[in-house]
């Protein structure tokens, strides 16, 4: 059983006055989910209870994360992929519209422009592997209806420059929020600056709910309705139906019907189960030392990459109005270092320590996007480096500082060998 989320925060203000070595080999998954008794109490709860759909603890789950966030409406689901295929489905826009997006992203952020026959227009990251607001005007056609902002591994695009010319330009914005839960831009939470936010619960992000679990968030009640109609197989209405108008709905031939039953969009199932929203919901109550340490280790594996091993890795940048969440430790193997991407992740990996690709790269490299529909709007050779040189290390909050250490012991071993 993981230790409770407060022995951890008193372990974190343990102050070690020795590195270990790398001999003593360690086992450090780049994150993994922490919870209690509270959480398994609140699994049993809802069992005892009988029903296990969505019920109470799910609209107390999407009340709470809307005021977390900032806006007035949050409907869940069952995955941060669901809730970007949501985001997009509900926007209805016309066959062929194009959707602004970078290349360099995670392929539930492109799929379901695919899925719902829009066009991706890729462009290129900066070098904190997010959207490069200053290559997007230049990519707006008059075709263009939206820009898809993944807010990758927690680092936040330049918001600024995107509302402003989504609103020259008349575009929605959607922000794929699903590594970057309480990022913020110049103090205002990401997924609040456009149409929705979306928010991955899956076990290894910000808070999980009991490994799985989406949720998206918006301030428009209309597109919020829309939302709940593609969840909820395409079907008209709400959970709480009007007895009196129920009834008052007709079939094409005009048959009187139920509106419980009355479908008016070809939607899907993907909703989160009672158990997920009682699991995610005492978790809500440990985000803020969640997000404290994750960013405490980050910083103290930037410090440390930057003073020793510059030489070896390119570290990744963000905007002085970004307040990263951080979901993971970034950087780039550098050219002229004596190992690959994938040696080093194999070295990392041998010694205990979990590393793994930077996602996907450019999306455009990998055999389930070589036929799509797509059109290129910027040099996407940096995207092209992300592929062959990008790599992660984790930051998650089950981590205590002398793994910290150790990892930076075993980084000094790599570069050294």
């Amino acid at each position: 059983m993981p230790k409770p989320i407060e022995a951890i925060a008193r372990s974190t203000k343990t102050r070690h006055n020795h590195l270990p070595m790398a001999d003593e080999k360690r086992n450090i998954a780049y994150t993994k989910p922490v919870f209690d008794e509270s959480e398994i109490d609140a699994v049993l709860e809802v069992l005892k209870k009988g029903w296990l759909g969505m019920k109470d603890k799910a609209e107390e789950l999407e009340a709470s994360i809307a005021r977390k966030i900032g806006t007035t409406h949050c409907r869940l689901c069952n995955s941060g992929s669901s809730a970007n295929l949501l985001a997009i489905s509900a926007l209805e826009l016309p066959r062929g519209s194009e959707v602004i997006t970078p290349a360099c992203t995670f392929p539930t952020t492109i799929n379901p422009l695919i899925q719902n026959n829009l066009v991706p227009v890729l462009v290129e990251v900066t070098t904190g592997f997010v959207l490069d607001a200053e290559k997007v005007e230049q990519a707006v056609s008059e075709k263009t209806k939206a820009i898809m902002v993944p807010q990758l591994l927690g680092n936040v695009a330049n918001m600024d420059l995107l509302t402003e010319i989504a609103e020259k330009h008349d575009l929605v914005i959607i922000e794929d929020c699903c590594d970057a839960f309480e990022s913020r831009w110049n103090g205002k939470n990401c997924g609040t600056f456009g149409k929705a936010g979306t928010y991955s619960l899956y076990a290894s992000h910000h808070f999980t709910a009991a490994g799985e679990g989406g949720a998206l968030v918006t301030s428009d009640k209309d597109y919020y309705n829309l939302i709940q109609q593609y969840r909820d197989w395409g079907r008209r209405g709400t959970w709480g139906w009007d007895e009196s108008t129920r009834f008052d709905v007709s079939l094409s031939d005009g048959t009187p019907f139920d509106e419980r039953y009355y479908f008016r969009n070809i939607g899907y199932n993907l909703k989160m189960t009672e158990i997920q929203a009682a699991f995610a919901l005492k978790q809500m109550a440990r985000l803020d030392g969640f997000r404290e340490r994750r960013v405490t280790h980050f910083q103290k594996l930037y410090g440390a990459f930057r003073e020793q091993f510059s030489d070896f890795f390119e570290l990744v940048t963000w905007h002085e109005k970004a307040d990263p969440a951080w979901f993971v430790f970034p950087f780039l193997v550098q050219e002229s270092a004596p190992f690959t991407r994938n040696e080093a992740i194999g070295f990392f990996n041998k010694w205990g320590v979990e590393g793994r690709t930077l996602f996907v790269g450019n999306i455009l490299l990998h055999p389930a996007y070589q036929h799509i529909e797509h059109r290129v709007a910027d040099d996407l050779s940096f995207s092209n480096q992300i592929a062959k040189r990008g790599m992660f290390i984790g930051i998650g909050p089950q981590m205590e500082p002398e793994d910290l250490d150790y990892i930076v012991e075993v980084t000094r071993k790599l570069c050294t060998q």
